[in-house]
Formats: C-alpha cells, sequence, structure tokens
C-alpha cells in the first residue's frame, strides 16, 4: 500500500515477539519518478504467432532472446520488432552483453543440440563425447566467444565450456556426480552451476565450491554477475520446506533472500543484474525482484504499488536465468497476458535506491513506537520506507512525497 506524505513522515511499529529487538528503519528513495518506469507485452511472431516468451535480455536492456510460437523458434526482439532466428534453434536463453550473440539450444534431427547464433549464422556446438547426443547451451559471456552448458550422457548431466570450436568438460567436486553450468562471467573466466549435489564456482577452470547455507541438501548456482563475484541460486532445506533463495558474494559469503510474504514458501533466485546489485526469479505467487536496499518484493506489486503502472488482467509467471540486464534497469520474463494469450513482457524501472535517512537503528523494548521524518527536503517522488526486525522478518511500506 502506498502512503502520500507533503509535509513529512511518521512510522509506527508495533513490537510484540520479544522484550528487545533490533531495528533499522531506512528510507530508500528511487531515482527514477515513477512516469518513467514502464512494462509492456513483447509482442508475438510476425504474422501467425500465436505466443512468445522472454528469456534473456542484453547489457543495456534493448535486446530479448527467448521462444515464439506460430511459427516456432528463437526470437530476437529489438526496438518493438520480433524475429524468428534461421536455423534449427528452437529456444534462445542468453544474449551477449552487446546483443549480437545468442546461444540456447534446438532440434538438430539427432537430438537437441546446444547452437550458438550471430550475424544470421547458426552454428551447433556438439556434445561431450561418451553419452547422449543432447547438449543445452545455457549462457554466454559478455563478447559472445565463451559459451557455456550441460551435455547429457548415460551418468548423467556434465558441464561445459565451450570456446573456438572446442567444448570441454569442467571437473566435479570430488566424489562426482552430474553437473550443469548455468552462468558465465562477460570475460569468460568465472563458471557457476552445479556439480555433485552443490553450487560451484569454475574458476579458470578449477572447481571450488560455494558454501552451503545450514540444514540444506541439493544446492544449485543459477546466475553470475559480470566480474563473477556475486552468485546467485536457491537450495532445498533438508527439514520439510520448499525451495529457498540466496545469493553469495566473494568474502562475504552466503545470504538467504527472504519470500516476500512467506518465509516457508517457494522461492528461487534465477538471475542477478550484471553489477551484482539486483536478483529476480520465481515465486508460486509470481517474479520476484530484490535488492539490499528495499528487500524483497513481488514484480508486479512492485509496479502497481510503487510505479503506479497498470498491469490489470497480466498474470506474471516468471524471470528465467539471463533475465535481468547490467544495471537491474530492465528486467524481462513471461506471463498470461490480458487477452489471456502466453506473452513475454520487458519492464523498465529503478530499484536500486540510496538510503537517504535511518530513522533509527538498534534495540528497542516491547511495545509501539513511532518515527518522524521531515520531508521539506525531499525531491517528490516514491520512496520506501523499510522496517528490519532481524530474525522476526521485514516490512516495506511505499510513500510517495507530493510538492
Amino acid at each position: 500500500m502506498s502512503e502520500r506524505a507533503i509535509g513529512g513522515i511518521r512510522v509506527t511499529t508495533h513490537f510484540v515477539r520479544c522484550a528487545r529487538i533490533g531495528l533499522v528503519l531506512i528510507m530508500v528513495a528511487s531515482t527514477a519518478m515513477a512516469q518513467e518506469a514502464s512494462f509492456a507485452g513483447i509482442g508475438f511472431p510476425p504474422d501467425t504467432g500465436t505466443s512468445s516468451s522472454a528469456w534473456g535480455v542484453s547489457a543495456d536492456g534493448g535486446v530479448i532472446v527467448g521462444q515464439g510460437t506460430g511459427p516456432a523458434g528463437a526470437m530476437r526482439w529489438e526496438n518493438g520488432q520480433m524475429e524468428i532466428l534461421d536455423g534449427f534453434s528452437h529456444i534462445g536463453l542468453s544474449i551477449s552483453a552487446d546483443g549480437r550473440v545468442i546461444v540456447g539450444y534446438g532440434n538438430q534431427g539427432n537430438g537437441l543440440e546446444a547452437y550458438r547464433w550471430e550475424d544470421g549464422v547458426t552454428i551447433g556446438l556438439g556434445d561431450l563425447p561418451g553419452g547422449n547426443f543432447e547438449s543445452f547451451a545455457w549462457d554466454v559471456s559478455g563478447d559472445g566467444s565463451v559459451v557455456v552448458g550441460q551435455s547429457r550422457g548415460a551418468a548423467g548431466d556434465r558441464p561445459f565450456r565451450w570456446e573456438d570450436d572446442v567444448m570441454v568438460e569442467l571437473p566435479a567436486v570430488p566424489g562426482g556426480g552430474s553437473g550443469s553450468a548455468w552462468g558465465v562471467s562477460d570475460d569468460g573466466r568465472i563458471i557457476v552451476g552445479i556439480s555433485g549435489g552443490t553450487a560451484v564456482r569454475w574458476v579458470d577452470g578449477v572447481v571450488e565450491e560455494i558454501p552451503r547455507p545450514p540444514e540444506s541438501s541439493v544446492y544449485q548456482a543459477r546466475d553470475v554477475s559480470a566480474d563473477g563475484t556475486v552468485v546467485v541460486g536457491q537450495f532445498s532445506p533438508i527439514s520439510p520446506g520448499s525451495q529457498q533463495a540466496f545469493i553469495w558474494r566473494e568474502g562475504e559469503g552466503t545470504v538467504e533472500i527472504p519470500h516476500p510474504t512467506d518465509p516457508d514458501a517457494l522461492i528461487q533466485a534465477h538471475a542477478v543484474s550484471g553489477d551484482g546489485r539486483v536478483v529476480s526469479g520465481a515465486t508460486l505467487s509470481g517474479p520476484f525482484i530484490w535488492t539490499e536496499e528495499t528487500g524483497t518484493w513481488l514484480l508486479k506489486n512492485l509496479l502497481e504499488d510503487i510505479y503506479g503502472l497498470d498491469l490489470t488482467g497480466w498474470g506474471l509467471s516468471s524471470v528465467w536465468y539471463n533475465g535481468v540486464n547490467y544495471d537491474g534497469t530492465v528486467i524481462v520474463g513471461e506471463g498470461v497476458n490480458p487477452d489471456g494469450d502466453f506473452e513475454g513482457w520487458r519492464a523498465v524501472l529503478d530499484v536500486l535506491g540510496r538510503v537517504v535517512a535511518v530513522l533509527h537503528e538498534g534495540s528497542l523494548a516491547a511495545g509501539a513506537r513511532s518515527f518522524s521524518l521531515s520531508t521539506e527536503r525531499l525531491p517528490a517522488g516514491v520512496y520506501v520506507v523499510r522496517a528490519d526486525f532481524g530474525e522476526a522478518g521485514a516490512a516495506s511500506r511505499a510513500v510517495t512525497v507530493l510538492r
């Protein structure tokens, strides 16, 4: 829910779970006004298109890749125009930073095969020897020269790195096990994925485990920042419960990303912005977006409640593994449009923000407390007031400052 403020803001909080609890109240200001945000479907393939999906986006947010049906095939979208790629490509999963190279997989007749598309030419990447003929390309480096993915064999999936027409299997963690490479840094040196049931990074071809959250089982990394220092993904708790999301930062460790409404509900982190600040993915209630400043929001709620956009009739389903651009201002995904058709979409927004005031930090006795802030020196716009209660959770509310 959004509130409006002219002269000042008053925040009232209630503490009932314990006598003393840590409290941080911050106000996060969006650097872009609500009217600069936008949301729109990307449309369908020319002439007879019936549906579309968006999987990846270029660094500047201007080019989208995914899939279209009727005709079926991997698609490339730019400036409102969609084209189906030539060749055997079936779905586009990732795109280079400049939007020139697309990777994914398609049907080559003898099985599914990873491909690389550039300047209208599609080439198959083959597969690793000794298995079934089946490979998938999940991500591509910033300049389009390195492709990562998985090749399927009798003993399970095996992660690969492809460069200069050569596909190389990435090493497994001690004890072996199947695996997949899901994301790659811009320079192609750092790759993330899963090996033997644990999240890993391959740094210059050497595998290293990412420390797992406590009481977790299957643990997988899905995406990585441009410099390779931030990794996101999900894990399964050992105790009964749904998958949970995480973010790992080099030198800082692993932190869980909370569900926007229910701490025990499923949440999967699929994509991170190139600068490592914005995370998105899926919940059963639709895609989410997270930053350290704003916490976790359902994307549709953020677009409607913070930016005032009208998404009436839209049902957003997910943001996939390459669906956030470099600075997190463009997010793409898929859902059901107001006509009931499955359609990819593109959202433009600014969720990074900056802290403009800390209303309180520290412990407080149980009971209600009020905090006030003058808005006289704040520019007109949309702000988020966030209360962080530590283990007890967090709460956010939008405030619109008028002039």
